[in-house]
């Protein structure tokens, strides 16, 4: 034997086996980093390695028997051996493989520590993979994939693709590097779950996207009773590989597991976020009880608490549940959550929004502005956090700041752009700055995304609406309606629209819709005085409004607004405002009190909506002081009068300015769709519009808007005869 490997050594195989493997390591390193750059396919790097692993026997044998000596490769004999210039040759070759050596250190020091990837620290978690026999498995392994998509999520340096966004690759056979470049993230973690019975197993690998590159793996065999174990466990792993090589300064993420350590409650949990994404009556009720039951299973499963608040934010949102009881509960259960989590963002978030409706409540008016800072803090903490950035982009809309809004949704939907929600209140927003095209768009996206959400297909409805298309609106939510049976507030939309264009027979058919499903809801109240103002007599329209008043009627569907001031306005009309205001007042003591302002918004809309009656209680000096309120709120909420057209020309007109109401008319009402205005000539009938109607300009648009009224009737008329 020891013959042998001395002839191994004369004949320099051992030499030419360590080249070869040193030359071989570099040639694939070399490879793997212009595989990117060159966009070669994987395949490419596999074919590299089989043929050096078929090259290596070959030069082994041709090592053995020839020999590099200075007159050029030669077969092996005594005078290959004893030529005076093998030693320099061996010389020569030593520095060859010291070389090779230097730069295969290099290549390694390069790929392990050279901070290629410092500036990016983001990564995609995709689904993993269900290899086992039974579907029944597809939520272990959504629920891996969610357990490291929540550890990862926790460290603000790491800019981790939110789960709406990963999961649209679900059983995708598309390249790593592809979708990566798509997320524009420099890190990808796959893996596939296997399930027999108890025995589970579990690979993972964390890939750099730049250039396919494995940069962590692992596989796992465990018993299915470990799963929480191998769910931190590979999260430790993959976040101790980000902390080294992407997170800078070197601070280490530390993942966090989810709060309950209960299989049954965590797929519970598992099914509820996926009812919960289809943002229907039915999912969000089905999402609800899912939560509970793992509640009950698990009273301290944290995460289960925060979802069932903002599912229960989303019910009230939706008007499935009434909003104050709603309140109430998701006040409970986010003070829960943020005991066990501080700095939870989505619990932060709903009491910087409570906090602005109770001051708002309060009378101070100032307080959505005040707000910006609060909020704008929030997303410089998370800068990554979708909830954060969309409450603030909602405020600022609010604010009338609709650039900056636009803004906020626009990265909002960069940072998570598989998610509906985001797309839908960008094209809301587009909506409010009356850019219909954009506004479509954006709804288009959000209903590409998630196709049976009803709220995709009610918002082209409600573009449509507002952009002249009376038909289309009806069409769109009918559809909804298909999608959403439980959502009596679709066929409330149908039904109101119905009534405005006194249709009243087809209104009472989506009428009795609303009726059947949530006979007592603020839809009812609403089309209860809508329907009586287009179609019963007066007396009893009236009788209807004060019932509305009487009982105190929720003002989600502009139910007690629209009877309060069909109530005062007739007053006007009929010499019977102090009496109609004596009423009003038995029931909102301080309503006629301006200073007094620590009441509910609907009574302070109410207030700007209803000026001119005071023309019949207070001298001129009076009215003036109410009419400069309304106007000093209008500043406060950093709202322009315009977007109140209505409560804008009541305000020039008791202020003598006609030419001025009369441009702000033209301007901002009858330059907008018949549709937008319906209730016009309620407006227009009291004594302090007679010279504001006489004007021939405003004659002329009355004039317009009849011919586009009837038009807009018939054409839904028609459409719903033949839909039938």
């Amino acid at each position: 034997m020891g013959d042998f490997f001395e002839e191994l050594r004369r004949r320099h195989v051992i030499r030419a086996g360590i080249t070869y493997v040193v030359a071989a390591w570099v040639v694939l390193q070399v490879v793997d980093l212009l595989a990117p750059v060159l966009e070669w396919p994987d395949s490419v790097t596999r074919i590299t390695l089989y043929l050096l692993v078929v090259g290596f026997p070959i030069a082994l044998l041709l090592s053995w028997f020839y020999q590099i000596t200075a007159d050029g490769v030669q077969l092996d004999d005594e005078s290959a051996r004893s030529a005076p210039t093998a030693p320099v040759v061996d010389q020569r070759l030593n520095l060859v493989i010291i070389a090779l050596l230097c730069a295969a250190v290099i290549l390694f020091a390069y790929d392990k520590w050279w901070p290629r990837h410092a500036e990016d620290p983001s990564i995609a978690v995709l689904p993993f993979v269900n290899m086992s026999q039974s579907e029944d498995n597809e939520y272990f392994a959504d629920g891996l994939t969610e357990t490291l998509l929540h550890a990862l999520a926790q460290n603000a340096a790491l800019r981790v693709i939110s789960r709406t966004t990963v999961f649209k690759y679900k059983n995708s056979n598309r390249d790593v590097r592809e979708i990566a470049r798509e997320l524009g993230v420099a890190n990808v973690l796959e893996g596939s779950v296997q399930r027999v019975g108890d025995e589970i197993r579990i690979t993972a690998q964390l890939i750099r996207a730049s250039d396919g590159s494995h940069l962590w793996s692992r596989k796992y065999d465990r018993k299915y009773v470990d799963i929480f174990d191998i769910h931190d466990e590979i999260a430790a792993s993959v976040s101790g590989e980000l902390s080294r090589s992407l997170v800078k300064d070197g601070q280490p993420l530390i993942p966090e597991s989810f709060a309950t350590r209960n299989t049954e409650a965590f797929d519970l949990y598992l099914r509820a976020i996926v009812e919960k994404r289809k943002d229907s009556f039915e999912a969000l009720q089905n999402a609800e009880e899912l939560l509970k039951k793992a509640l009950t299973i698990d009273p301290n499963f944290t995460e289960a608490k925060e979802l069932l608040a903002q599912n229960t934010v989303h019910l009230f949102d939706t008007g499935a549940i009434d909003t104050e009881s709603g309140i109430a509960s998701a006040s409970a259960l986010y003070e829960q959550v943020l005991a066990e989590q501080p700095g939870n963002i989505p619990a932060r978030v709903f009491f910087l929004i409570k906090d602005i409706g109770d001051a708002l409540a309060s009378g101070d008016l100032a307080a959505r502005v005040d707000a910006i800072e609060d909020f704008q803090s929030l997303v410089d903490e998370a800068p990554n956090n979708v909830d954060a950035r969309m409450a603030l982009a909602r405020l600022l809309i609010a604010n009338s700041m609709g650039q900056a809004a636009i803004e906020q949704y626009r990265i909002a939907i960069s940072l998570d752009p598989a998610n509906w929600e985001p797309l839908y209140m960008l094209g809301s927003t587009y909506g409010v700055l009356r850019d219909w095209d954009a506004a479509r768009d954006q709804f288009l996206k959000a209903l590409a995304i998630e196709p049976r959400n009803p709220n995709n297909v009610t918002g082209l409805g409600a573009i449509s609406l507002k952009a002249g298309d009376a038909v289309d609106f009806v069409r769109r939510f009918q559809e909804a309606f298909e999608l959403d049976p439980l959502d009596y507030e679709t066929p409330y939309a149908i039904a109101n629209l119905l009534y405005e264009l006194e249709l009243i027979d087809e209104g009472d058919h989506f009428r009795s819709r609303v009726l059947a499903i949530a006979p007592e809801s603020p839809a009812a109240d609403t089309l209860a005085i809508v329907r009586a103002i287009r179609a019963d007599t007066e007396a009893e329209s009236l009788e209807v409004a004060r019932r509305l008043i009487r009982n105190d009627a929720n003002n989600r569907r502009d139910a007690w607004i629209r009877a309060f001031r069909h109530l005062m306005l007739t007053a006007v009309r009929r010499g019977r405002t102090r009496d109609e205001m004596n009423f009003v007042e038995e029931y909102w003591p301080h309503f006629g009190d301006f200073e007094y302002r620590s009441v509910p918004w609907k009574v302070g809309v109410g207030r700007a909506h209803t000026l001119e009656i005071w023309r019949d209680l207070e001298d001129e000096a009076g009215v003036l002081r109410r009419v400069g309120r309304v106007e000093q709120g209008f500043a406060e909420l950093n709202l322009p009068m315009s977007r109140v057209p209505h409560v804008q020309i009541d305000v020039l007109l008791l202020l003598g300015d006609l030419e001025g109401a009369i441009d702000a008319a033209l301007t901002h009402m009858f330059s907008h769709s018949v549709l937008e205005h319906l209730d016009i000539k309620d407006r227009f009938v009291t004594p302090l519009y007679a010279d504001f109607v006489a004007d021939p300009r405003i004659a002329a648009a009355l004039e317009k808007w009849d011919r586009e009224f009837v038009q807009a009737r018939e054409d839904v008329r028609e459409y719903l005869a033949e839909s039938r």
